[in-house]
């Protein structure tokens, strides 16, 4: 089903929106070196292994899995891109793909919610372009994207608007691939969606992914001696300790764009900018924290004070918040508690 029809400002705001999206683009390919987005590196990396064992030179270092894995969206598409162009060429297309469908993602959720053009100014750089990104977490990225479209198509089908479920099921399956974490969301979207309107046969779209979720966990203790968990991933805090809720609340407060950045002297952030300036923008950031959160509050308790469409999201949100809180510091050897 195609997005419904917006006001003539927010199409403006939309092609600002994409306008930035573009500039994000040329920058990638004006420079010659490769992306350095951090964990990117590894990224294209794991991509061009990938190519070149398809193309038939296997690196006896490393081992391809004959099983469906999550988090791995990043790797198949540098992979398979790496197939017909050079790979740093491959390494920024990828990027340039995750981007438009950031872009066609929100665009949907724009266009089911009436969102003001703000939104557009925005939501590109604060949630796609943000931290995360640099960081090279395109993964998780891509699966916020992913998060967002399930959330709209589930949006419009609990106002009354008809839609296709196999679409509910194909958005599972790519977001298995992308991302546990905007999997997990989007399954638990899916349940609370079912519950609120009674439309069970949705969860009928569920089972792809289940059957691929089982696939990996087989595979992953069964078959290859849970090769996944022994990264060696170290706890950056102890568990449940007062530095592990800090932390916690940390990525609360980086989600708005606060970053102190630090090295083996203590914080780069403080040094270059100075005390006063630290402490303003710092106070800046809880001041902004508090109040989206308060708005989100506001938000939250008119949904289900009116009974309106949207309160499964809301409790999806609920459910998931204290499953963020109480996460622990490593979880199957691949996550950690404040970096998303």
């Amino acid at each position: 089903m195609p997005p419904a029809e917006a006001p003539v400002e927010s199409r403006a705001a939309e092609w600002i929106g994409a306008g930035l999206f573009v500039v994000y683009a040329f920058a990638l390919f004006t420079f010659h070196d490769a992306p350095s987005m951090t964990d990117y590196a590894n990224w294209t990396y794991q991509g061009v292994l990938l190519a070149r064992h398809l193309q038939g030179f296997a690196d006896t270092a490393h081992v391809l899995k004959t099983y469906p894995v999550p988090n791995n969206a990043c790797t198949l598409g540098i992979g398979l891109l790496t197939l017909m162009l050079p790979w740093m060429i491959a390494a920024k297309t990828w990027l340039c793909v995750q981007m438009a469908i950031s872009l066609l993602a929100l665009r949907h959720l724009a266009r089911t919610v009436g969102a003001c053009g703000a939104v557009w100014i925005i939501v590109p750089q604060a949630v796609f372009l943000g931290v995360n990104w640099w960081y090279g977490f395109v993964n998780f990225q891509l699966g916020v994207a992913w998060v967002l479209l399930m959330a709209s198509l589930l949006l419009r089908r609990a106002r009354g608007e008809a839609g296709k479920d196999w679409q509910i099921g194909l958005v599972l399956v790519v977001t298995f691939f992308t991302h546990m974490i905007p999997f997990a969301f989007c399954g638990l979207l899916a349940l609370v969606y079912a519950r609120q309107t009674g439309r069970w046969r949705v969860l009928a779209q569920l089972a792809p992914a289940a059957v691929l979720s089982a696939w990996y966990l087989g595979a992953r203790y069964l078959v290859a001696g849970d090769a996944d968990g022994q990264a060696g991933m170290i706890a950056p805090v102890g568990n449940y300790t007062a530095a592990f809720w800090a932390y916690k609340a940390n990525s609360y407060g980086k989600s708005f764009g606060w970053v102190n950045p630090g090295d083996l002297d203590g914080s780069t952030a403080l040094v270059i900018l100075g005390r006063t300036l630290f402490v303003g923008l710092f106070a800046a950031n809880v001041v902004l924290s508090i109040a989206l959160g308060w708005l989100m509050i506001r938000g939250l308790l008119k949904a289900y004070r009116k009974r309106s469409a949207e309160r499964f999201l809301w409790t999806g949100i609920l459910l998931m918040v204290p499953l963020y809180l109480l996460a622990p510091a490593t979880a199957l050897g691949v996550s950690d508690p404040g970096s998303r």
